[in-house]
């Protein structure tokens, strides 16, 4: 028990060191990619209130950012590839050095000790750390397709699958390489993060960008478009009313031909109103003399 009470103190003070200051995710998430196909969502709740540093570690190889150096690899799970599957046991991953469960590190550098064995092996969906042996913690992990309790004492369990746990299931349909474990196509964690994946970020996304367009058009709305208000200040300056009229504006040889042929037009409706009327006029004149005729008769 003792033992134990001074490891995770070493531990914490390393973490503390590395700066690792920040809350830990409850759940992250990983974006997988099946043989090629589209990539489908697992949600991963982490244990943090009972096994806090196992628990930052996987959250920081989810969330890292960077780029790699020359030396060494970019510690994240992006761009790696679940390497072993084990049917009706486990799906492993996690190695970003050699991509075949011999390399991989821990978040802080190097390997960590066992933190504790307080989550059991119980169920399918556990998610748990890959080892060597006793403290040999880096960035390697497992997830359980049923029961297996005896890894139980063995390797630290520190979450559970909540969302996706038919994609795990799905790799167990890979062809595999012969009698090894080895799949023969690509299993590719595409992105991990923290949260629950693509459709929370874009949810954020959307509600961004709706914001932004709400301050947009209230912008709008307050100052006019240049090409209106100039269309404006023109047609106040030109058609401004002042008792001088020489301060009117003249008008071209254009614009005199255009009011002249409105002119003739409205003539030309009027003489044809007025023939019609009086044809109008004639006929009932006439009308009323046959009438008339037809009555002395």
């Amino acid at each position: 028990f003792f033992l134990s009470i001074i490891i995770n103190r070493k531990l914490h003070k390393g973490m503390s060191n590395a700066g690792d200051t920040a809350p830990i995710p409850s759940h992250c998430y990983l974006s997988i990619s099946l043989a090629g196909g589209e990539p489908q969502t697992v949600v991963i709740e982490l244990f943090s209130g009972k096994l806090p540093i196992t628990c930052r570690n996987f959250a920081n190889l989810c969330c890292a950012e960077g780029a790699a150096s020359k030396n060494r690899p970019l510690a994240t799970y992006r761009n790696t590839e679940f390497h072993r599957i084990v049917p009706k046991f486990m799906v492993q991953g996690g190695d970003f050095e050699k991509f075949d469960g011999t390399g991989g590190y821990s978040s802080f550098g190097g390997t960590f000790s066992d933190e504790g064995f307080v989550i059991s092996h119980d169920r399918a969906g556990v998610v748990s750390m890959a080892n060597r042996g006793k403290d040999t913690n880096g960035s390697q992990f497992f997830i359980t397709l049923e029961a297996t309790p005896h890894l139980n004492g063995k390797h630290v369990a520190f979450g559970q699958v909540v969302e996706g746990m038919n994609v795990i299931h799905a790799m167990t349909k890979v062809e595999l390489e012969g009698t090894k474990p080895t799949p023969m196509q690509r299993i590719l964690i595409v992105d991990s993060g923290k949260g629950r994946g693509p459709i929370e970020k874009a949810s954020d996304d959307t509600d961004l960008n709706a914001s932004a367009t709400k301050r947009r058009k209230k912008k709008d709305k307050k100052k006019p478009k240049k090409h209106q208000s100039k269309r404006r200040k023109r047609d106040r300056r030109r058609y401004s009313r002042s008792d001088d009229e020489s301060s009117l504006p003249s008008l071209s040889s254009s614009e005199e031909g255009r009011q002249s042929r409105k002119r003739k037009k409205k003539q030309k409706r009027k003489r044809l109103h007025d023939y019609s009327s009086d044809s109008d006029d004639s006929s009932e004149r006439r009308h009323k003399q046959n009438v008339k005729h037809r009555r002395r008769g």
